[in-house]
């Protein structure tokens, strides 16, 4: 089968592009955020001198071309469409389905759902706008193609095969907005994918204290801004509370923690207030790569422990055998995987306190916790078995198809 892929948040799908391709599938990848973040070269620094054929960077195209589909991003759907038997559309790729007659996969990861396919972001957009504007030319003609958008994006997301996105439960807001565009939950599913063609970490750390290592962003402080949603809060300052509660019992450690959220100054006052600002090793944002190598030099890593979910950090870590405190939501996640998620559960500060402690106390039980971790990822969250699931939507999609085209 040969699929293209449309957009890269987080590198996910370049990973779900590499199990595809292991499975024996041709893949495109079309490149269109600049961000670094969002880039190929994050996770493989060689591809920054040049991509092989399969890839396309098109960031260089204005997302309005592709919000309005103007003549300009024709070549990106050639490239995306032509001759492939299906698709998977990340970011503002399912806007593009309507011109692209192909089986698809709507690979939702965070804004691509909550904000592109969400009616009330046309109004979060005007909002302050100055009456005058409001009522010019100009801005009638910017709402009705930012709405035509929106409406693309949703009905991409309706008619796409399968919809990826945080299992019901998880996110009540996202569960809203695809109940509202009619997406059945026998068309949801769930890609959590991990590096796990990684080798795994050394077990023997030379860190002379525990080192941990927070991979969440710093987002905390309720209310979230508008546009924000239980997905973006991720619990720091329980993290800290339970850290700080983990050093005054005598535990001995520094925390990692990297200058991204909304909360960034906040985070430091709290821990400036618990007594603990001297043990917290600030980084700013950096690469795929630089963060792999600080969770590989890391004996804990926590990811977010609050209404969120666990993303890059708990995942990557748990590939390369590194123990992780996380809130998994094992209400909403049990079902999922045929085994418990290999991985310290914790959503109160007691928890986290309770986790360190025992992590600490023993290199056996930080090495052996993190085995299980390295063995739940391969078995459940490798490129190819979640390549496999989206393989199982598509095939009957691409076979009947490929039949209408013949008749």
């Amino acid at each position: 089968m040969r699929i293209g892929i449309f957009g890269n948040t987080n590198n996910y799908p370049l990973l779900l592009a590499m199990g595809l391709r292991q499975l024996g599938h041709t893949t495109l990848l079309v490149v269109n955020r600049p961000e670094r973040l969002h880039r190929p070269e994050s996770k493989f620094p060689e591809l920054a001198t040049g991509y092989p054929p399969w890839m396309l960077d098109c960031s260089d195209i204005p997302e309005d071309d592709f919000m309005s589909a103007t003549s300009r991003i024709g070549p990106v759907l050639d490239f995306l469409a032509g001759g492939t038997d299906a698709l998977v559309l990340n970011d503002i790729g399912p806007s593009l389905l309507e011109f692209c007659d192909r089986p698809a996969i709507a690979l939702m990861t965070g804004s691509d759902l909550s904000y592109h396919a969400n009616p009330e972001t046309l109004r979060l957009r005007q909002h302050g706008w100055d009456p005058v504007f409001a009522a010019s030319p100009g801005a009638r003609l910017w709402s009705r193609r930012f709405s035509e958008f929106i409406a693309r994006q949703r009905a991409g997301i309706r008619n796409a095969a399968m919809v990826s996105a945080p299992l019901r439960g998880l996110v009540p807001a996202i569960d809203t907005l695809l109940d509202g565009i009619g997406v059945a939950d026998e068309r949801r599913d769930f890609v959590y994918v991990a590096d796990t063609d990684v080798p795994p970490a050394s077990p023997a750390r030379s860190n002379a204290r525990l080192r941990v290592v927070n991979g969440a962003r710093l987002n905390w402080k309720a209310p979230l801004p508008p546009g924000f949603s239980s997905q973006d809060h991720k619990g720091t300052d329980i993290l800290l509370h339970g850290f700080a509660q983990f050093v005054a019992s005598g535990g001995d450690a520094d925390l990692v923690m990297f200058r991204k959220g909304l909360h960034v100054a906040e985070t430091e006052a709290l821990a400036q207030a618990l007594g603990v600002a001297s043990r917290i090793e600030w980084r700013d944002e950096v690469s795929l790569r630089e963060f792999h190598v600080e969770i590989a030099r890391a004996d804990v890593v926590c990811d977010q422990v609050g209404e969120s979910f666990p993303g890059l950090a708990a995942l990557d870590a748990m590939a390369i055998g590194v123990p992780v405190i996380a809130n998994f939501r094992p209400e909403a996640t049990a079902a999922h995987f045929a085994e418990p998620i290999a991985a310290c559960q914790a959503q109160t500060a007691s928890e986290v306190a309770s986790h360190l402690g025992s992590l600490a106390g023993s290199p056996r039980t930080r090495i052996e916790a993190g085995r299980a971790a390295r063995r739940f990822a391969r078995r459940h969250l490798s490129p190819a078995a979640n390549a496999r699931r989206c393989l199982d939507y598509l095939g009957a999609r691409v076979a009947t198809t490929a039949h209408d085209r013949v008749s």
